[in-house]
């Protein structure tokens, strides 16, 4: 993911960190059986990638917090980016709510170490997972 090149959605909010399961809403014209997510983690001035797939259920789709690798997500690790790879491994561009299409979008997560069961990310709709 080459960041100059990038439209960035930047408008998710905080999300809570010590979660059990990560459920992001797909883009809703997305219409592929599975998708994958790369995260990007600045970490010492080097982009760290980290991709997970999954199946898509109910416009949704979910991973268990043990598909990242301990620590990733955290609040001192600023915001990290994320970018939706479509089933024939290309980058695949969406509208968000704001109805202006990006390429990728940023999140941030809450300082804290209270446990939730689930923490979304939903950039397209209203809809809870």
């Amino acid at each position: 993911m080459e960041q100059c090149c990038l439209d960035i959605y930047s408008g998710c909010g905080k999300i809570l960190p010590c979660f059990e399961t990560l459920a992001i809403r797909v883009p809703l014209s997305y219409t592929g059986e599975t998708i994958a997510i790369q995260f990007l983690k600045n970490i010492g001035g080097n982009q760290v990638p980290i991709t997970v797939s999954g199946e898509i259920v109910d416009g949704w789709v979910a991973f268990e917090s043990d598909a990242f690798p301990a620590a990733f997500f955290n609040a001192y690790g600023g915001a990290f980016q994320g970018q939706f790879i479509s089933e024939n491994n290309q980058p695949l561009p969406f509208t968000a709510i704001d109805g202006i299409q990006y390429d990728a979008f940023y999140i941030e997560f809450y300082a804290g170490i209270l446990p939730i069961e689930v923490s979304q990310i939903n950039i397209f709709d209203s809809a809870i997972y």
